[in-house]
Order: C-alpha cells, then sequence, then structure tokens
C-alpha cells in the first residue's frame, strides 16, 4: 500500500507533497514548511519504505527504473 504519513498537498507545478507543517505566505499562498513522506508498506504492515515528500518525483524514477531495466531500491522507513 503506498501513503502519506501527513496531510497531502497538490502544487502549482503539478507535484504531489506529503507535508506535516503547513504556514501561508504573504499572497496566501500555502508554504510547506516541514516535508512529510510517501510511505510503502508491504502486506502485513510491518515492512515499511519511506520514500520521501514527493510522490510524483519517485514514481518518475520508478518509470526510468522499469524502462532501463534496473532495480530500484527504497531505505526502510524509521521504525519499521
Amino acid at each position: 500500500m503506498l501513503a502519506a504519513d501527513t496531510v497531502v498537498w497538490t502544487a502549482q507545478g503539478g507535484q504531489v507533497l506529503a507535508a506535516g507543517e503547513v504556514a501561508v505566505d504573504a499572497e496566501g499562498r500555502p508554504v510547506l514548511t516541514s516535508p512529510g513522506n510517501w510511505v510503502l508498506v508491504r502486506r502485513g504492515g510491518q515492512e515499511r519504505a519511506a520514500l520521501g515528500p514527493d510522490i510524483v518525483r519517485w514514481a518518475e524514477r520508478a518509470r526510468r527504473a522499469i524502462a532501463w531495466n534496473e532495480v530500484l531500491t527504497v531505505q526502510p522507513a524509521p521504525g519499521g
């Protein structure tokens, strides 16, 4: 399963970001002040991997790995 460990925001540039803290700038736009993580969880919930705050960037990385027949590795999430 793929899930965010925080609130999810879609930025104007098309990024889909997990973010913990959100502030507002002088023009009233949201500013992400602390990143969250997208987390890949395997069946049973015991094995987790943190993918970082930008799921679109990670998906592009995965697409390139598949296209080049490479192994895509992820690091275990803290505490998982």
